[in-house]
């Protein structure tokens, strides 16, 4: 809770409940949530991702059960959202969910 992470430019970034997995079973880079983030999707099956493409950064929501949030406006699923810069992204709504601020 209250990390910081620096993603640069050329790499993908996965986030999701960490689950069973240990960090050297994923191939790219990954953000591992806790486990008791209940509502955020696993690891095994991303709940979103983090790239940078066309010169901005964006997300994509991997088809998570809980959703994905940016502000209170739902990102559809299996889109490509571009991200304005001081977002906060909700991982789920509620209870176990996970709030993730994007600064660039």
């Amino acid at each position: 809770k209250g990390k910081t992470f620096k993603v640069h430019k050329d790499e993908t970034v996965l986030i999701g409940r960490k689950d069973n997995f240990k960090e050297s079973d994923l191939a790219s880079f990954a953000i591992l949530l806790d486990n008791s983030y209940k509502s955020v999707s696993s690891v095994g099956k991303p709940h979103l991702t983090v790239f940078y493409k066309d010169d901005a950064w964006c997300i994509l929501d991997e088809s998570s059960l809980n959703g994905t949030f940016i502000g209170d406006r739902k990102v559809p699923t299996g889109v490509e959202i571009k991200l304005k810069n001081n977002s906060f992204l909700k991982l789920s709504k509620g209870n176990g969910g996970a709030v993730i601020y994007c600064s660039f």
